[in-house]
């Protein structure tokens, strides 16, 4: 059936996860002849279709032939949006506790491995490699627990919870272009040992405020090197680690640095952990500078897309973290300070949020709600987010509200059944 013959009654553009089979395809986010698809609108009829339209695009604009077909989808995707609304977030608040414990875990591991690494010292993996295989199932269970919990940071601590931080969502990322556990665990443990190598480089070098002089520039662009001789003593460990080690400053257009190699020379592994260390370091507090928002840090990888990091990446990458990433502080147009604790894949610019201040950022109380759900203000008009700010803006630490009992039960279960019996009954 070509376009031709088609005579759509109404057309909705949709995000490609939405996409089913049957549907029918009457126009792209770009112009047909940057696209593989022969025809100028066609049914999705395989698996494969699919696969293709999740490669090319984020949206694409569907033709209902039929006044019944389209109401037959207003009413499917109301029933799916009221069962994601019914469904209970008690998965996050139940995860929540063991996240904690885990991102405090591996902050201390990669503390003890960079101290061994600075005294030259054997290091032994495995309880990294234990813990790193419990932070894969928390990521199964629920990710927004462990990505809600990397956004409690201590600029004093960057160095070590950095590397924890890259760690997690990487593999985080990984679920999302859809790695395999074993590559996720590769993943997981290079993005934790790709800096070991900075240990040797001097506090004062590597926290120093202003511009490096050509001697300390050459000790830090050295550091790669140095991460690859230290992982090289360890007995048995994957090549991909090493590689990601001396990789990840390299860039796409083989500009990089220690070895100034071309793109094709760079590991898939090495790729990702460059674009979230880089990500990383732009949104987190360090000793001699304050951490940017999410988007300011997207905007920057952006720009390097293509130069210094994977466009195809970078992509996926925006796409994923998106306009307001989980654990981000935003700011809504009454005043009042939130973070988030859940995006909203449909609605990009209505996640699900914890209210932690009042309209005048006075602390105390705590509410949680879904912009999508358009919750009214006392002001008579819905919830909207005027904008993100930067981590720990107005004194905010997410970590204080990471305790369970600090969520709001009826609007984060929906339920009133067990009231009388909850632990959370104080903010009832």
């Amino acid at each position: 059936m070509s376009q031709g013959e088609y005579t759509y009654l109404k057309r909705v553009k949709m995000n490609v996860e939405e996409l089913k089979l049957g549907m029918f395809v009457g126009k792209l986010d770009k112009k047909w002849a940057d696209s593989p698809f022969l025809f100028q609108g066609f049914p999705i009829e395989s698996k494969k279709q699919l696969a293709q339209l999740h490669k090319e695009c984020n949206y694409v604009y569907v033709d209902f032939k039929t006044q019944e077909e389209y109401d037959v989808f207003l009413l499917n995707a109301a029933q799916e949006e009221q069962v994601k609304e019914e469904t209970p977030d008690i998965q996050l608040i139940d995860e929540l506790p063991t996240a904690v414990k885990l991102f405090d875990e591996i902050s201390k591991i990669s503390k003890l491995i960079m101290r061994r690494a600075m005294q030259n010292n054997d290091i032994d993996l495995s309880d990294l490699a234990k813990t790193l295989a419990d932070c894969i199932a928390s990521l199964e269970r629920c990710p927004d627990a462990l990505l809600l919990t990397i956004n409690a940071k201590n600029k004093i601590h960057y160095t070590s919870e950095h590397s924890a931080r890259v760690s997690i969502l990487s593999m985080a990322f990984g679920f999302e272009i859809g790695m395999s556990k074993d590559q996720i665990n590769i993943l997981g443990i290079s993005a934790m040992l790709h800096d070991i190598g900075k240990g040797l480089i001097p506090h004062k070098i590597l926290n120093k405020p202003g511009k490096l002089d050509k001697a300390e520039a050459l000790l830090v662009r050295n550091h790669p090197k140095e991460s690859f001789r230290i992982l090289s003593k360890i007995e048995n460990i994957s090549d991909y680690i090493k590689e990601v080690a001396l990789s990840h400053h390299e860039r796409e257009d083989g500009r990089g640095y220690p070895r100034n190699i071309p793109k094709d020379r760079v590991s898939r592994f090495a790729k990702i952990v460059s674009i979230i260390d880089a990500y990383d370091a732009i949104i987190s507090d360090r000793p001699y500078s304050d951490g940017r928002p999410a988007s300011h840090a997207l905007k920057i990888l952006e720009n390097g897309s293509d130069t210094k990091f994977d466009p195809q990446l970078i992509k996926a990458f925006m796409k994923w973290v998106g306009i307001y990433p989980v654990g981000t502080l935003v700011e809504l147009k009454t005043g009042e300070i939130a973070f988030v604790i859940r995006k909203n894949d449909r609605k990009s610019l209505s996640p699900r949020i914890m209210i932690v201040t009042d309209e005048n950022k006075k602390t105390g109380h705590q509410k949680v709600i879904d912009i999508a759900a358009m919750v009214i203000h006392s002001n008579g008009r819905p919830y909207k987010i005027g904008s993100a700010v930067k981590n720990g803006a107005f004194g905010i630490n997410i970590r204080k509200y990471l305790d369970k009992e600090n969520f709001d039960v009826p609007e984060w279960c929906r339920s009133q059944s067990s009231v009388s019996d909850s632990p959370f009954a104080k903010y009832l």
